[in-house]
């Protein structure tokens, strides 16, 4: 199964997704500072699909600060 790493959008906390056969130096580039705010995004981690992402950002209590929906269209995105 095909995985891809899951990147957050500094800017506006969105994920977009990088192919996993991805130069290291690369998928690092994207913790690079922002010239205009000095934030970076962040590497979130390698998923391949959107229920295994959510396990990682559901909290102990159950809760995870994305919808289902949003997640899903994470990965449908580059599906298509």
């Amino acid at each position: 199964m095909k995985q891809y790493w899951v990147i957050q959008n500094h800017l506006d906390r969105g994920f977009y997704l990088m192919s996993e056969d991805i130069p290291e130096k690369e998928l690092r580039e994207t913790e690079t500072p922002c010239e205009m705010c000095g934030d970076h995004d962040s590497i979130i981690g390698q998923f391949s699909n959107w229920k295994q992402l959510k396990r990682q950002m559901t909290d102990d209590e159950g809760w995870c600060p994305y919808s289902d929906e949003y997640l899903q269209s994470v990965f449908e995105e580059d599906n298509q």
